[in-house]
């Protein structure tokens, strides 16, 4: 057992949480239920689905109840979603962009590695990069070898000497990026479409869930060394 509080607060200073002003997800401790805990489930996304799979007295997710351009009126989904976890007695943490860019247990970082490559931090930027030294085929016979990408496009070099990581939502950082580059992201949206054919940057997009759930597993991983509680993580596909 360990105390509720305890685990926030090291949560708040392992993952930063106060470094990261320009979020839109309110990140730390969004619903307390609880004051001991001796059971955490970790999820991607805060969902009623995931909350009837999770019997824990602490739920770790990605993707939280609240946003900063949200209402904060509790009601219809919301209030369904507060009541079912004060009801259990669940309470409910979220790291957005905290677990995004964290260099030990984030998203970008353990795609990367799951990829065979070494992450490098990019100045000013939440995404990470890797030198490859590889050609297009095997980088995405290796991305693949993970999860079957949403989209792909061989618009750049066929050898690759570095690839930039922006998992979820990552389409923004494509403008970032030099011509001839290649990126790699979880939902590449269309409006990156011709600035990276014009550009000629290669583009494998693996998923948003999927390339989210890396973090949140090796936040998990941390978490059960650290307090020797009992971890779980609810896997639920979205297949977007």
């Amino acid at each position: 057992m360990a105390s509720l509080m305890v685990v926030i607060d090291w949560l708040n200073t392992y993952l930063d949480i106060s470094s990261v002003q320009d979020d839109q997800s309110i990140n730390g401790l969004q619903v307390q239920a609880c004051e001991d805990i001796n059971n955490i489930a970790l999820a991607t996304d805060a969902s009623i689905s995931v909350f009837q799979k999770a019997k824990a007295d602490l739920l770790l997710v990605h993707h939280g109840l609240y946003w900063k351009n949200l209402s904060p009126v509790i009601a219809g989904e919301m209030y369904q979603r507060v009541k079912y976890l004060l009801e259990n007695k669940m309470s409910l943490y979220a790291a957005h962009l905290p677990l995004d860019k964290h260099p030990e247990v984030g998203n970008n970082v353990r795609l990367i590695e799951a990829l065979g490559f070494t992450p490098q931090p990019i100045e000013n930027s939440i995404c990470y990069k890797a030198d490859v030294n590889t050609s297009w085929d095997k980088l995405l016979n290796k991305a693949t070898s993970l999860n079957k990408p949403s989209f792909t496009a061989n618009f750049g070099p066929k050898d690759i000497e570095e690839v930039t990581v922006c998992t979820g939502m990552g389409t923004n950082m494509l403008f970032e990026l030099k011509p001839n580059a290649t990126f790699i992201t979880g939902e590449f949206n269309h409006y990156g479409y011709h600035y990276a054919l014009e550009n000629k940057i290669n583009v494998i997009a693996l998923g948003h869930y999927f390339t989210e759930t890396f973090g949140i597993k090796a936040l998990g991983d941390k978490l059960k060394d650290k307090f020797k509680l009992n971890t779980e993580f609810i896997d639920l596909p979205t297949g977007l």
